[in-house]
């Protein structure tokens, strides 16, 4: 018997597949909104998703624009729930002119179906942490951002430059995060509703890529900051640079996947309720954890171990998330495992 359908937007992305893997998985009837029929034949064909076995479970709707008034209104009719993962990640270039318009997307429904009583939102860490944060000197002591440091502004009105995709990326997760609990509170809330919402800010998100078929796949997204300190510079094409030192912050997909498909849970965890995902990685800790699971490959060089990656003093708090979900966070040791190990099965595979 089936725990409710899942309209689930975002799962041709990294996230957003794992998210629905574990929907199925758990036991759910998923709804996929996929932006066109080429990207729901690529979730139909993926070996992951076939080897669950669970094609009754599923189904796939195609939504050009998220942003069109009402775009999920009639895909939402009968549903349960609503994940909303669709959004765009700043792992890719993109022309400054373009960064207000890539990222202002929102997501078109406006309105409950009737039968939804629970939306849960990809939010990011990003809408904890300023620009200055970001951008500058390391603190002398240690800074950690809690629920409670939502960021108030990132960037001007449209029409003014932003500096760079981060800055941007930074501003659209704070916007969204503030014009949704705020259109919650300004709409009478769940009581007038009929639904609540619970918005989950991972950090930089680690781990295997269901849909990635080749390397340039898995480093299109942030398991390139983990295999930039271990594989051949000549293997990172164009993700080939990384920073000198990040942030203590980073979690395993399928932590993630997990909390996504656990805050569906009214009686578990509440709603209105915002909740960071976070590990505190040392960075310069992957070599070590690569060369101990590894060591053959790092012999023969298909490994390389080269990368040097300080830590910051800036690290996000999730003990909220911890003790709401009943739930110990996967550490650096699992996350190279899985990531380094899905590379060398790109690299070996003929």
């Amino acid at each position: 018997m089936s725990k409710g359908t899942i309209l689930i937007t975002g799962a041709t992305g990294f996230v957003g597949f794992a998210v629905l893997l574990k929907a199925l998985e758990s036991g759910h009837d998923a709804r996929v909104i996929v932006s066109s029929e080429p990207k729901a034949q690529k979730l139909r064909s993926s070996a992951a998703l076939l080897s669950l076995n669970k094609s009754s479970q599923y189904s796939f709707h195609v939504v050009p624009d998220l942003q069109a008034p009402g775009a999920l209104d009639a895909t939402a009719k009968g549903a349960d729930y609503i994940i909303h993962v669709a959004s765009p990640l700043p792992f890719q270039p993109v022309e400054s002119k373009h960064l207000h318009r890539l990222y202002s997307q929102r997501a078109g429904c406006r309105k409950n179906s009737g039968s939804v009583k629970r939306v849960v939102c990809a939010s990011s860490a990003a809408a904890f942490v300023s620009p200055g944060e970001l951008f500058g000197p390391d603190p002398e002591t240690t800074l950690s951002k809690t629920e409670a440091d939502l960021n108030e502004d990132v960037y001007s009105e449209e029409g003014n430059p932003i500096p760079n995709i981060l800055t941007a990326y930074m501003g659209s997760k704070t916007a969204a995060l503030q014009r949704s609990t705020r259109w919650m509170k300004e709409n009478g809330g769940p009581e007038r509703l009929g639904f609540d919402l619970v918005s989950l800010a991972p950090t930089y998100v680690f781990g295997r890529h269901g849909l990635a078929t080749s390397v340039d796949e898995l480093l299109s997204k942030s398991n390139s900051l983990i295999l930039g300190m271990v594989v051949p510079k000549e293997r990172m094409g164009a993700a080939s640079t990384f920073s000198e030192a990040e942030f203590a912050s980073g979690v395993h997909v399928d932590d993630v996947a997990d909390c996504h498909i656990m805050a569906l849970d009214q009686k578990k965890i509440p709603g209105g309720e915002t909740f960071l995902l976070s590990t505190d990685p040392v960075w310069n800790d992957i070599p070590m954890w690569t060369r101990k699971l590894f060591p053959r490959e790092v012999e023969e060089g298909l490994l390389t171990c080269h990368g040097q990656c300080e830590t910051r003093k800036v690290r996000f708090d999730s003990e909220k998330a911890k003790k709401a979900f009943g739930i110990q966070f996967k550490g650096m040791e699992s996350v190279v495992r899985d990531v380094v190990g899905q590379y060398l099965e790109l690299v070996k595979t003929p």
